[in-house]
């Protein structure tokens, strides 16, 4: 995955700017308590990090709706490289989207009497205790844990086409073949890999407890 971060335009003294995105990286090294020096160093001078001037980023879509920030680090979008996500809310952003495309697609496709899609909680698949929300149990035979934060619950659905693309239901070809056989019961977990930090070579310094390659667990469970 790629790292962003956005300069100015004209940027007419690059040692000035150069020390200024040091500093920046410093204080995000300093809030986790790392090497914050040796962090500022690796993220710049080996190139982890894609710098933008303004006029660039025009090309790109900020997932958080807001201005481009300079003091800002982005993570791009695991599937749509023309989004770059705020790394504060990357995972809530990338589980969050998921989850609503995934139950999109379901009832899109299908008249749906019920459906429940979410991400399962487990340390194993990088959600742990930074995450920090709240557990609910899907009444089911897998009888998961899912998070609250990661959960849509749908009753009654028309079925009523609401989007010409879906992103991830290429990650989870089973359900995509059950629909398209017109299933009347789904019940399942499914696996998909997800990034959820930056490369490996800095990725525990500044990613914390949920960084690199994570098992993504979601749980999927419709009736017709």
């Amino acid at each position: 995955m790629k790292a962003y971060m956005i300069k100015p335009d004209n940027t007419n003294n690059n040692e000035k700017f150069k020390y200024e995105m040091r500093q920046e990286l410093t204080s995000i090294a300093l809030s986790t308590l790392l090497p914050a020096v040796s962090l500022a160093k690796e993220f710049y001078d080996k190139s982890n990090t894609i710098f933008l001037t303004f006029d660039q980023a025009k090309h790109y879509i900020n997932a958080a709706n807001t201005e481009w920030n300079p003091r800002q680090v982005y993570f791009e979008h695991p599937l749509k490289s023309n989004i770059l996500i705020p790394k504060e809310i990357y995972k809530d952003y990338v589980l969050g989207e998921m989850v609503s495309d995934i139950a999109s697609y379901i009832m899109d496709h299908l008249p749906i009497t019920e459906l429940t899609v979410g991400i399962v909680s487990s340390k194993k698949a990088g959600l742990d205790a930074s995450i920090n929300v709240k557990k609910i149990t899907a009444h089911t035979k897998f009888n998961c844990e899912l998070a609250k934060k990661y959960i849509s619950h749908f009753e009654n659905c028309e079925q009523i086409k609401t989007k010409d693309e879906y992103y991830w239901i290429m990650r989870f070809p089973e359900l995509k073949a059950a629909i398209e056989h017109n299933a009347k019961v789904y019940d399942n977990v499914r696996e998909t890999t997800l990034e959820l930090d930056v490369d490996v070579n800095i990725a525990k310094k500044i990613g914390g407890r949920i960084s690199g390659s994570k098992v993504v667990q979601l749980f999927i469970n419709y009736k017709v």
